[in-house]
């Protein structure tokens, strides 16, 4: 799923579960990457297809740090 279609509702619905504490701060990490490589056509004939996603998150609270 491409993240132009990610509901951001629920990540921050989510990330309001995670940081429950009144001085809780709790970030999301999105990162994608695609990339496709096709060599032209006067070459030997080969593609490449590369796709990378990730998600992380972090809370702080009382001066420690989690990441997931």
């Amino acid at each position: 799923m491409p993240f132009s279609e990610l509901d951001t509702a629920a990540v921050a619905r989510s990330l309001s579960q995670v940081a429950d504490r009144q001085d809780d701060i709790a970030d999301a990490y999105f990162e994608c990457l695609e990339e496709v490589e096709v060599p032209p056509a006067d070459e030997s004939a080969g593609v490449r297809v590369r796709r990378e996603q990730g998600f992380a998150l972090r809370l702080i609270r009382d001066g420690r740090t989690w990441l997931a």
